[in-house]
């Protein structure tokens, strides 16, 4: 209805209290189907996009030559023990040690798809050399007799001399020879009172680094 005054003069305008119909939207059936594979075509795109991204992002562990297609690339491992006070002269618990280290490692390699050296790591100032090479090539350990990057003694500064004195002293420097030897694919470096109870070819084969060490 009208009826509005407004400064004395009639005025229509229109009632507040009309109700207005809102009529239903109406889409064809042809133009649904065709707004439903865009969005399915959009979906299945950002989903391809996401799982490329997160193969590339997992790349790195793929094991080496393990790709579609491709074998297992046999590697060249050395097996290093670092043998400070030698095998000759030590207790008889520690010659035990290495002992069974030594079998663990040589039925490990057997499974193995690489070839594994197992050596000791020596320093060369540790008297009686060529009985220490017997008593470890008499247990199927290589003998690698090798000096000591910085002697205690050459070690100017407190701070680094008080941290070479810890654990097993400057003979802690003997794992460096695990980036040393370059005719090796891969070098694990550890103590002797370590065993191997399965091959771990996986770790080996996953690694990305040209050496995986452990001290």
């Amino acid at each position: 209805h009208f009826g509005s005054s407004f400064s004395g003069t009639d005025v229509a305008l229109p009632s507040t209290n009309r109700n207005y119909e809102i009529l239903p939207l109406m889409i064809p059936p042809v133009f649904m189907r065709l707004l439903f594979l865009c969005l399915c075509k959009t979906a299945f795109c950002t989903m391809k996009t996401h799982m490329g991204t997160a193969h590339k992002s997992a790349q790195f562990l793929q094991p080496l030559g393990t790709a579609a297609g491709e074998g297992t690339v046999p590697l060249k491992v050395a097996i290093m023990i670092v043998a400070p006070k030698g095998l000759a002269h030590s207790a008889p618990g520690w010659h035990d040690a290495f002992a069974v280290l030594a079998h663990s490692v040589q039925q490990v390699a057997r499974q193995s798809v690489h070839t594994m050296d197992l050596m000791a790591l020596v320093p060369d100032t540790l008297p009686n050399q060529t009985n220490e090479k017997k008593a470890f090539e008499k247990l199927g350990i290589m003998f690698k007799s090798v000096p000591i990057p910085v002697p205690l003694s050459q070690v100017q500064d407190r701070a680094g001399a008080e941290i070479l004195m810890g654990a097993l002293g400057e003979y802690e420097q003997l794992k460096y020879y695990g980036a040393a030897w370059e005719e090796y694919d891969r070098a694990v470096v550890m103590d002797a009172d370590v065993i191997f109870l399965k091959p771990f070819d996986d770790l080996l084969q996953a690694t990305t680094a040209p050496y995986a060490a452990s001290g």
